[in-house]
């Protein structure tokens, strides 16, 4: 099965294991569902997956590297 394939199939598709999500500059992203589904509780995507290096100067700052440092990595 290729993934075309995948994102088509009838069980996929009723189990909502895979999900059409927009995605600003995008278009439409697909993405794997949630395995757990809560009746009183159900998951939700909230935000969509950010550009590629779109939050690498936080994750670098959280883990401690400083602005001098970030620009010499980025240089």
């Amino acid at each position: 099965m290729n993934l075309a394939e995948v994102l088509t199939d009838p069980q996929i598709l009723s189990q909502e294991m895979v999900l059409a999500i927009p995605h600003a500059g995008h278009g439409t992203v697909h993405m794997t569902g949630f395995p757990l589904k809560f009746q009183e509780a159900p998951c939700t995507v909230r935000f969509p997956v950010p550009d590629l290096g779109a939050q690498t100067a936080s994750v670098l700052h959280a883990v401690g590297y400083s602005t001098a440092e970030m620009t010499a990595l980025s240089a």
